[in-house]
């Protein structure tokens, strides 16, 4: 039997539009993977949507004095819009905050309740009494005990540390800077720390690459249990509690599976378990991500599916590195950032998605600068790629109107030579590939251009004056753009397309 994909992308939080380094980390990637295997004529969808729920949306809504649909609706649309600009295609694309979502996140969650993974706990957790409520983590503003700095919730905006509220010097609301008091109450629990050898088997015999299994094994060595009740009013109801949401991190990884639901009873095929007791082989389930979220997919999430029992298991998680943008990190808030809708203005997409992919390997970190972009796309695909397909198509069509056609039998040894090498990259190109080695593929392709520009200077045929050499000539040239093409398709959509309509 032949096997499925599903890959999915990370969902993009409603708190704002899509940026380059979103772009780069999770989304062109998913989506050249997504059109490579169309192209091997394999059964693959594409799976994505937007993260509607959590504290920031809440926030921002209360400080523009709308609702948390609004803010919800506004940004799910324009980061639809961004991904469209870039030629991201989805089969399936949802809302974590719909009925569809808070229904299949409902029934996962007593799923796991009822194999015995969640339990109540009581704690004591930050109350403002002015306002009359139990304040969630980014409710929250205080000094970091560690390094003195200003710690946001659970968050050092200087050292970075992970911090419980309770442990901020001199907090207070950023509602109305009330001072809060600790009360107690009852949060809901996940048994995280049960699934240890459960999750270090399923790492061991996962696809994942190397160095995600490693961070994956650091936390696995010492798992807690987790907190995942909110005191909020936004956010998929707990089946067992009026007063409280799950925690984002455990319901909107659940949209995997209920944005695949939106397809149909297709979704069966790709998330149920044929046998109860382990994964369907005949399934890949590819997580595309950013490398901040990598340990929630390679842990976390597999650790809640693991619970659950019903669901087949990621087989791997493809972690993006970050992206800087000329040698400084991104900062939406200190406005250093190139968002995508002002970029595709500017330029085309396919140039965004060939540079973003062959600057670096996927896995690490890799820097935007407009010089550089400039000079690889002039000197690359400009230079190389551009000039050989403009030299043979325009030959052509001087010469015949059309690409000639003859006997391959007939051909030369050298073309044939020529020809053989578009074959032994195919090969190349698909082993890479397949390995999400977007870069060494992309660098196998130019490296055919160049041998075609070498054959078309070293044939000269603009001296043939022998039309069925002429034609043979012409025809090699006009396979190697044809396997260029088809190649560079899923890099670049737009281009390719355009080049075939030539052909």
């Amino acid at each position: 039997m032949s096997k499925k994909y599903l890959l999915t992308t990370a969902l993009a939080y409603t708190n704002g539009p899509l940026h380059l380094g979103h772009a780069r980390s999770t989304y062109i990637p998913a989506d050249i993977m997504k059109k490579y295997l169309k192209l091997k004529g394999k059964d693959v969808i594409h799976v994505g949507g937007t993260d509607n729920h959590g504290v920031p949306i809440t926030l921002t809504a209360e400080k523009e004095g709308v609702k948390p649909e609004d803010i919800v609706n506004k940004y799910h649309n324009e980061i639809k819009r961004d991904l469209d600009n870039l030629n991201v295609e989805f089969d399936s694309y949802g809302k974590t905050h719909s009925d569809i979502h808070i229904e299949t996140a409902q029934e996962f969650y007593k799923k796991l309740k009822e194999n015995g993974y969640i339990y109540e706990k009581d704690i004591e957790q930050f109350y403002c009494p002015k306002c009359d409520r139990f304040l969630a983590d980014r409710y929250v503003e205080g000094t970091c005990p560690f390094c003195g700095g200003e710690a946001r919730g659970d968050h050092c905006e200087v050292c970075g540390r992970h911090l419980e509220p309770t442990e901020l010097i001199n907090p207070y609301c950023i509602n109305c800077n009330t001072t809060p008091e600790l009360r107690k109450t009852t949060h809901r629990f996940f048994k995280l720390s049960a699934l240890s050898d459960d999750l270090r088997k399923y790492v061991e015999s996962s696809d994942m690459p190397e160095h995600v299994k490693n961070m994956a094994y650091s936390w696995i060595k010492e798992l807690h249990d987790w907190d995942i009740s909110r005191d909020i009013k936004w956010g998929v109801p707990i089946p067992d509690s009026e007063n409280q949401v799950m925690y984002v991190w455990l319901e909107a990884p659940i949209g995997y599976i209920s944005f695949t639901k939106q397809l149909g009873d297709v979704w069966k095929d790709y998330w149920l378990k044929k046998d109860k007791n382990e994964n369907d082989s005949d399934v890949k389930i590819w997580h595309f991500i950013g490398k901040d979220i990598t340990v929630h997919h390679s842990v976390f999430w597999p650790g809640m599916l693991i619970a659950n029992g019903d669901y087949n298991l990621p087989s791997s998680v493809i972690s993006g590195g970050y992206l800087t943008l000329e040698g400084r990190k991104m900062s939406t808030s200190k406005k250093w950032v190139v968002w995508v809708d002002d970029f595709v203005k500017y330029f085309d997409s396919d140039y965004l998605r060939y540079f973003l992919m062959v600057n670096a390997p996927l896995n690490r970190d890799c820097d935007f600068s407009f010089d550089e972009f400039q000079k690889r796309i002039n000197t690359e695909l400009i230079a190389i790629i551009g000039n050989f397909t403009h030299r043979a198509l325009v030959f052509s069509h001087r010469k015949f109107k059309a690409i000639p056609v003859v006997d391959e039998d007939s051909l030369k040894e050298e073309d044939k030579e020529l020809i053989n090498k578009c074959k032994e990259t195919v090969e190349k190109v698909d082993k890479h590939i397949m390995e999400f080695n977007f870069k060494d593929a992309i660098m196998d392709i130019m490296h055919l251009a160049k041998e075609g520009n070498n054959y078309f200077q070293k044939m000269e045929p603009w001296t043939v004056e022998d039309e069925g050499r002429l034609k043979e000539i012409l025809y090699t040239c006009a396979v190697v753009v044809k396997y260029i093409v088809y190649l560079l398709y899923p890099f670049m959509p737009n281009k390719t397309m355009k080049l075939l309509d030539l052909m």
